[in-house]
C-alpha cells in the first residue's frame, strides 16, 4: 500500500499570509469502487456503510484534496486524485496553477503544494463541477479559499456531528495539521 497523496492549492494574499484550498466531505457518498457491489452486512452493522450502499468517507470534514496511491508514483497520484474528486484535470485547463510543484511529505503521506495563478476561477470551476455531479468520486460538498492559520484551526478543532461519522474519520487528523504547518514556508516560496 502507498502513501495517502494530497494536492494542496494556496496563493499570498496582497496583505501577506498564505491562502490555501480546502474541500469539505459529503456526509454521505458512494464510493466508486464498490459501486456495483452488495455492501456486506457486517459493514452496516459496523457502522461503515449504510443499507443503500451510501459509504461515508471522513463525513462532514474539512480536508485536502487527495487520497490512496496505488500503482503509480506519488505524484501520479495526487494528479489523479485531484482530477477525481475535483473533476478537473490540471493537463486539459491549464493556468489555473503554477507549473512549480512544492513538495512536502513525511512517511505516510505526500502533497504537493501548488500556488494559484487563478484563485477565483479554480474555485469556481470546481463548485460547478460538484453542483453538476461532473466529479468522478462525488466525494465534496463544496470548496473553500480560507487563511492557513483558519485551516489549522479547522482541521484541529474537528467534531463529528455523531459517533457513526466519528468511526469514518479515518485520516489523522494530524497529518493535515503537519501539511499546513509545513505549508507556512510558501509565503516565501514564488
Amino acid at each position: 500500500m502507498g502513501k495517502q497523496c494530497y494536492m494542496l492549492p494556496y496563493y499570498v494574499a496582497p496583505q501577506g499570509g498564505v491562502i490555501v484550498l480546502l474541500a469539505k466531505k459529503r456526509l454521505l457518498q458512494k464510493r466508486v469502487h464498490f459501486a456495483n457491489i452488495e455492501v456486506n452486512p457486517r459493514a452496516i452493522k459496523a457502522g461503515k456503510a449504510t443499507p443503500e450502499g451510501m459509504i461515508p468517507n471522513n463525513a462532514g470534514q474539512w480536508v485536502l484534496i487527495g487520497g490512496g496511491q496505488d500503482d503509480s508514483t506519488e505524484t501520479e497520484a495526487v494528479y489523479r486524485e485531484f482530477t477525481e474528486e475535483t473533476g478537473i484535470d490540471l493537463e486539459k485547463v491549464p493556468g489555473l496553477l503554477s507549473e512549480q510543484d512544492i513538495h512536502l511529505n513525511n512517511a505516510l503521506w505526500h502533497c504537493i503544494a501548488k500556488r494559484a495563478l487563478l484563485p477565483e476561477a479554480l474555485a469556481k470551476n470546481i463548485a460547478g463541477q460538484i453542483r453538476g455531479n461532473h466529479t468522478p468520486d462525488d466525494e465534496l460538498e463544496k470548496v473553500e479559499w480560507v487563511d492557513l492559520e483558519e485551516a489549522i484551526r479547522r482541521m484541529q478543532n474537528y467534531e463529528p456531528v455523531d459517533s457513526f461519522y466519528r468511526k469514518q474519520a479515518n485520516k489523522p487528523r494530524d497529518w493535515y495539521v503537519e501539511m499546513l504547518f509545513q505549508a507556512r514556508g510558501l509565503s516565501t516560496s514564488s
